[in-house]
């Protein structure tokens, strides 16, 4: 997942990807600070994980599984808000082979706010009921659905544009 603020090298910018198979959330704010939060080794099977990142004012945690695995003090400066995410792609340029996500997302969630920390380590495979949890912002479901379109299944209508030639796959951890 990629959000930049802007096309110059310096505009704020704000990555959760994989990376020579460990989690990192890494990116850079409107004053210049760079970070980098990073799991250890996740595997190279086939397994499933789940990954999560939480930015609030204070700290930035990094989550893998349900357990926390690096937190940092939240840098100085303002995110990326750009209203372009991408997903599946590093988003510098127009998605070609070489700069595609190669795995499986089972599913996207976006909070407005952490939930509650049981849901993360208990409930991270369950279908999230928006109707019955708060601070959820967006949700979609890689396993239901067909076509171009991520329908965005929190009913705030923040629907996901797919390129290329997406493969929905009922497979679920």
């Amino acid at each position: 997942v990629y959000r930049k603020s802007g096309s110059n090298n310096d505009d704020p910018y704000w990555s959760l990807e994989i990376n020579n198979h460990r989690l990192h959330f890494k990116g850079l704010t409107s004053d210049g600070v760079s970070f980098d939060l990073g799991s250890n080794v996740i595997g190279t099977g086939e397994s499933w994980h789940h990954g999560a990142v939480f930015v609030q004012d204070d700290s930035i945690r990094l989550y893998l599984d349900g357990v926390i695995v690096s937190a940092i003090e939240r840098p100085s400066g303002n995110m990326a808000t750009s209203a372009r995410m991408w997903v599946g792609v590093d988003g510098v340029v127009v998605p070609v082979a070489d700069n595609r996500y190669s795995g499986s997302i089972y599913d996207l969630r976006i909070w407005s706010e952490p939930p509650d920390q049981s849901l993360l380590e208990k409930e991270r495979w369950l279908p999230v009921m928006s109707n019955r949890v708060s601070g959820i912002a967006a949700i979609f479901e890689f396993n239901v659905g067909s076509g171009s379109t991520a329908y965005d299944r929190s009913g705030n209508g923040k629907n996901l544009s797919l390129f290329g030639n997406p493969v929905w796959s009922t497979s679920a951890p």
